[in-house]
C-alpha cells in the first residue's frame, strides 16, 4: 500500500507499508475524556514484518511515535541527522517535525511501535535527546518488551483504571530509555 495523506495545511504523511499482513498488527485506541488530563496517553500501537520497501514520513504529527527493533534494522531520517536502529534499540520520533523511518539496508525490519501524546511529551522528549535523536540501547529488553505487551492487553481489554495503566507504562518506557541514553542504566 502507498500512500499520502494531508489532514491539515501543517500535517504531511507519506508511506508505503510494504509489510508482511499476516505477521503485522495494529490497534488504535481513544483514552477516555479523563485520561486527556494524564501526562501521556497512547493513541495507535503494533508490531509490523516489513520488507526492503517499507517507509513513512510525516510531519506536523501531533504525536510521537517510539519504535523498538526486534530484528533486522531500521533507518531513521531527521532534520538533525540519520541512524540504524538495530535489535535491541529503541527511538522516538517528534511528529511535529520532518521524520522519515524505513527499513535498513538489511532488507528486513521487524519492530514494535506506538504513537503517544499528552502534555508530558515534548518534555520526555527533549529530556531524552538533548542534542539530537539516535538508537537507544535497551539493557532489559525483555521487561522493556513486557511492558509494551501489557499495554497492548489494557488496549485490547476492559479493565477498569487502564487509562492510567497505560500512562504509566508508557512513563515507565520512556524513563527507561532516559536511564539507558544517560549511560546511568542498571
Amino acid at each position: 500500500v502507498i500512500g499520502s495523506g494531508k489532514e491539515s495545511d501543517n500535517m504531511a504523511v507519506t508511506y508505503h507499508m510494504d509489510n508482511d499482513a499476516a505477521l503485522s498488527e495494529s490497534f488504535a485506541y481513544t483514552p477516555s475524556l479523563q485520561a486527556r488530563t494524564l501526562p501521556m496517553q497512547l493513541q495507535t500501537m503494533g508490531h509490523f514484518h516489513c520488507g526492503p520497501d517499507y517507509f513513512t514520513a510525516r510531519e506536523g504529527v501531533q504525536t510521537f511515535l517510539l519504535l523498538y527493533t526486534h530484528s533486522g534494522e531500521g533507518e531513521i531520517h531527521t532534520a538533525q541527522g540519520r541512524f540504524l536502529l538495530r535489535p535491541g534499540f529503541a527511538a522516538v520520533m517528534d511528529g511535529r517535525v520532518y521524520g522519515r523511518y524505513a527499513t535498513g539496508p538489511c532488507g528486513s525490519w521487524e519492530f514494535s511501535w506506538m504513537h503517544f501524546y499528552g502534555g508530558s511529551a515534548p518534555g520526555y522528549f527533549d529530556y531524552l535527546y538533548p542534542d539530537r535523536p539516535s538508537a537507544v540501547p535497551i539493557a532489559d529488553k525483555e521487561a522493556f518488551y513486557r511492558r509494551f505487551h501489557h499495554m497492548k492487553r489494557l488496549l485490547l481489554g476492559c479493565e477498569e483504571c487502564r487509562d492510567i495503566r497505560m500512562c504509566r507504562l508508557l512513563v515507565e518506557l520512556l524513563t527507561d530509555m532516559v536511564v539507558y541514553n544517560r549511560g546511568d542504566g542498571e
